[in-house]
């Protein structure tokens, strides 16, 4: 289900919900495009747990050229072989998350990356 902003105002999740949240968006370089993102995701005022990204331009040759912190997430990413593509996550702090390597991939037509997250009451993520 997509939502505009104006929808996020109408939902009433608390951080202690149990409810799963993710928010994905196509940012076309995440070095030119972090402060945009910091924004939104402050503006929409929303207990993401998970933020996915493709389009990050992080590729192998340039990597990633500016600090890409995100006030209270943990970056996990995927670098292109090319100058486009790239894929990456952010995961809440609150979660125990690490990036499944074996399952993270680079190849001539995709990148994926992969995350568990721990979760001691049920399985993992």
């Amino acid at each position: 289900m997509y939502y505009y902003r104006s929808d996020f105002q109408k939902l009433s999740l608390l951080s202690s919900s149990p409810y799963f949240t993710l928010f994905y968006i196509n940012l076309n370089s995440l070095d030119a495009h972090l402060n945009d993102l910091q924004i939104t995701v402050a503006s929409l005022n929303f207990p993401f747990h998970v933020i996915g990204i493709s389009e990050t331009r992080e590729n192998y040759s340039a990597g990633v050229k500016m600090n890409n912190n995100l006030n209270g997430f943990t970056l996990f990413s995927q670098p292109s072989s090319y100058a486009a593509g790239g894929v990456a996550i952010y995961a809440s702090k609150s979660l125990n998350a690490f990036k499944q390597t074996d399952l993270s991939t680079t190849d001539d037509e995709f990148e994926a990356v992969w995350v568990e997250i721990n979760n001691t009451k049920a399985k993992n993520i």
